[in-house]
Formats: structure tokens, sequence, C-alpha cells
């Protein structure tokens, strides 16, 4: 007698199931969780920090050669991987009382490229640190680390430094803005840009007439373009250390602006008008940028938390 006969489902399962078992389904790249890189060993972390402060004491030197051996200490461990060494490095740009060795501390964070997410927001702390920003060579050594390590701050702590009293920090942050193609401070930059068209068009350095596109129309709009054109015609007045019509300092931070915007998008722009032109025929673009963008903050996120756990 012939044994009863399975049903085609039955006979598919046993195979379909180990299908299943040997292929997964595909993972997509956005979930997988970026891995940290390569760190030094807890034996040699420690082989560097006894040596870095030893040779940090610079035993017999003076002047000059006392900097220098400090400098070749702060060099050597940098080179080693790991987030207590970075660790050791903000507690020396932060605490030390030689501003040289501050800032070479500063320096050696800033060169932490393959431990930015762990690396930036130290900086970040450095360039808040409101005893330390009195001195604008510190808070623009901060912006010039932070373009090296590519990490992206806070919003507020760039839109801090947009605002800051001095031309050259206002210009850096600029830049940076453009080098990390923040478009979370895209309209900062067309704002600030439809300021110095403005000023060029005719303006003076004391302020006059402002037509600046705010985006929204209302004469408290208006009256807020024209407060702030005024503002900065002053500011700029004291960089460029006279008076003249468009030119000298507008003409160089509306140059920054533009290349931060190009920096951005990848496009080539001339003024706030063509930039508005193109955003408004490419609608796609920045929910595009907005994406990826939040996508590398995430990545950052989750690095900085990994890696001070390797901190402990």
């Amino acid at each position: 007698m012939r044994p009863p006969r399975r049903s085609r489902l039955r006979r598919t399962l046993p195979w379909l199931t180990a299908l299943l078992l040997a292929a997964p389904f595909p993972v997509s790249a956005d979930d997988v969780e970026p891995p940290l890189p390569p760190l030094a060993g807890a034996e040699e972390v420690g082989e560097a920090m006894a040596r870095f402060e030893e040779d940090f004491k610079a035993r017999g030197l003076k002047g000059d050669d006392k900097l220098m051996q400090k400098d070749h200490a702060v060099l050597f461990l940098s080179g080693v991987p790991h987030p207590k060494v970075i660790d050791r490095l903000y507690d020396l740009a932060r605490r030390d009382r030689a501003s040289e060795v501050r800032r070479m501390g500063l320096t050696a964070l800033g060169k932490q490229s393959t431990l930015a997410a762990y690396a930036g927001p130290k900086v970040v702390q450095l360039l808040e640190d409101k005893k330390l920003a009195k001195d604008d060579d510190h808070v623009l050594a901060c912006l010039k680390a932070l373009g090296r390590l590519g990490y992206h701050p806070p919003v507020e702590t760039l839109e801090a430094t947009l605002r800051h009293k001095d031309y050259a920090v206002r210009k850096q942050t600029l830049a940076l803005i453009g080098e990390l193609k923040d478009v979370r401070h895209l309209e900062a930059l067309l704002r600030e840009l439809g300021t110095l068209d403005a000023q060029e068009k005719g303006e003076s350095w004391d302020g006059a007439e402002a037509k600046v596109d705010t985006g929204s129309a209302g004469d408290a709009d208006q009256k807020a373009a024209e407060a702030r054109a005024k503002a900065e015609a002053a500011r700029n007045k004291g960089a460029a250390g006279g008076k003249g019509k468009g030119g000298g300092s507008t003409r160089d931070m509306k140059d920054q602006l533009l290349a931060s915007l190009e920096g951005m998008t990848g496009q080539d722009f001339v003024d706030q008008k063509d930039a508005g032109t193109w955003l408004e025929k490419n609608p796609q673009w920045r929910p595009q940028a907005e994406a990826e963008l939040e996508k590398t903050l995430e990545r950052e996120a989750h690095l900085e938390k990994e890696l001070a756990k390797a901190a402990k």
C-alpha cells in the first residue's frame, strides 16, 4: 500500500526553511552600525602615557628649549590612537597655565581625524569655554581644528561664532560651514549674503538703505534686515580700517559666503539671487542634503558613545 502523499506545501517547507536560514535578507548599509576605528591596546596606551608625562616635564630645560621638548612630547602622544589620549590632550588644551602649551593640545586634538567623533566634542567644549574664548586666536584655532576633523558642531555653536565681534572669526566660521556642507546654516548664509549684496550696490560703510529679501514680507523683516546691514557695515569698517563703497572686507566676506554656498551645494553662484534661483529650480537638493547630513550626525553620535566607553 502506497504511503499517503504529502501536500505540496509540506514538501517545500524543509528546503524553504533551509534557504531562509542560509541566505538572510539583505541589510541596508544605513542599518549597519559604523565600526570603531582601530585603537591602541591598554599596555601601549599605558606606556605611552608614562613616557609622555616624563618627557613633558622637560627637566633641566628653559625657554624655547623647554617648549620644544613639550611640543615633541605632545606630538608623540597624539600618535597613539585612543580616547584616553584625547582626554589627556583636552586636559592640556583647557587647563595648562601656558597659552603655548594649551595651543599645542588644541592643535593635536585637531589632528585626531580617525577619532574625530570623540575629539570633535572636546574641541566644541574648548570653543564654548567662556574664559578661553576671550582670546580670538583661540576661537580661530578651534574652528580650524573642527575643519581638520570634519566634525559637525551643534547649530547654536556656529551661530554664536557667526555673530562674533572679530571679522576673522566670522569668516572662518563661514569657511567651516562650507567645508562641512552643513545645510542647517543655509538660511543664515543666504541672509548674510543678501545683506552684503545690498552694501555692495551702494550702501556706505556707515549703513544706509538695505533692501534685503529675508524670505518673508513685512516691515519688521525689512527693519531687521536694515539693522543687520548697518551693524555689519560698522564691523566691516573697523576690520578694513577706513571708509569706502563696497570693496574691502565686504567684498572679501561676500566671496567667502559664495564659496561656502558653493561648497555646500557643488554649484557656482554670483550673488544671493543666483543662489536662490538655483534652490528654487532644484527643490530636491535640500531634503537630500538634509537626509545625508542626518546620517552623518547619527554616525558621529554613535561613534562618540562607543569611544566614550573605551575611554573608561
